[in-house]
């Protein structure tokens, strides 16, 4: 959609509960040795409405089996009230990260499988918050990939220290991506371009001089 400044807005589907996640989190209000509170869907709306406007908005698009993704649920008096699970949410990530990398599976064939993953955490930490960017690499053990870099050893003195290796430059997963897709792309058309030329001969051969009798 084009703004009047020539600015141009492009929307994709997206799955409401990313962006409610932070919500649920902060509306349990999970404390030291306890999981937090239940909470009514209004009232978690209510509190979140009083800084983002679009929280309401957000939770008519999600229908009440989608909180039971993310939450464990509570009915009384035919009301339904709601409490994060960090389990469930983890595994709904773990979901969300298996759908995208199938959806991606073309783009990112010339990866390693881990680097696959650390690809599409990447991808999906534009929508989410950093603890939970944390948790998901973690949980699928690509966190290394994801900062770019192996963890260096840890320092034993101040002698050692002047022996660390230095540090990897951090590469970003997406850009690793697209270069390894040039560098195939490349590489077949080299292949190609062989395999074209095998019992050919050069144009010039055919201006040769005839041999004298």
């Amino acid at each position: 959609m084009p703004d009047a400044d020539g600015s141009l807005y492009l929307c994709t589907p997206l799955d409401p509960l990313f962006p409610l996640l932070p919500i649920l989190e902060k509306a349990r209000n999970k404390g030291a040795g306890n999981e937090g509170v239940f909470c009514a869907l209004d009232q978690i709306l209510t509190e979140a409405g009083a800084q983002w406007q679009g929280a309401e908005r957000l939770a008519q698009a999600a229908v009440r089996a989608d909180f039971a993704c993310l939450c464990d649920c509570k009915e009384s008096g035919g009301d339904a009230y709601y409490r994060l699970n960090d389990k469930k949410a983890l595994a709904w990530l773990v979901c969300k990260v298996q759908q995208a990398r199938q959806s991606l599976s073309y783009q990112l064939s010339s990866m390693e499988a881990a680097a696959q993953t650390a690809y599409v955490v990447s991808f999906l930490s534009e929508y989410l918050p950093d603890q939970w960017v944390t948790k998901l690499a973690k949980q699928l053990g690509v966190e290394a990939e994801l900062k770019g870099s192996q963890p260096l050893p840890a320092s034993n003195g101040p002698e050692s220290s002047q022996h660390q290796p230095e540090k990897k430059q951090k590469v970003d997963p997406k850009e690793a991506a697209r270069e390894a897709a040039r560098k195939k792309a490349e590489e077949t058309r080299q292949q190609t371009k062989a395999k074209q030329a095998v019992g050919t001969k050069k144009i010039s051969s055919f201006f040769a001089a005839r041999p004298k009798n």
